[in-house]
């Protein structure tokens, strides 16, 4: 009677605790066995349309044109030529 008691107190006192909240910090690019463009790259600030969620088609057309015409004007400035001559 008593270990039917104690397993039912031991159920009771199994409940999940509250989550942990921890304020968000910035930490720095790793430096061991990386090349030193690989810790640029790490440290970089992330693209602020990384989180983008579109709802239609069209807004992720929209968001496609807009992000290749920013490469597009990017090659035009930079010289870049095509690998096979015209």
């Amino acid at each position: 009677m008593f270990l039917a008691s104690s397993a039912a107190g031991a159920l009771a006192d199994d409940a999940m605790p509250p989550p942990l909240q921890v304020p968000a910090k910035s930490l720095t690019a790793p430096t061991a066995d990386l090349s030193p463009g690989m810790q640029a790259f790490i440290a970089a600030p992330l693209n602020p349309d990384w989180d983008k969620l579109w709802k239609t088609g069209e807004e992720a057309r929209a968001f496609a044109d807009k992000q290749a015409a920013g490469v597009l004007k990017g090659a035009d400035s930079e010289g870049c030529r095509p690998l096979i001559p015209i």
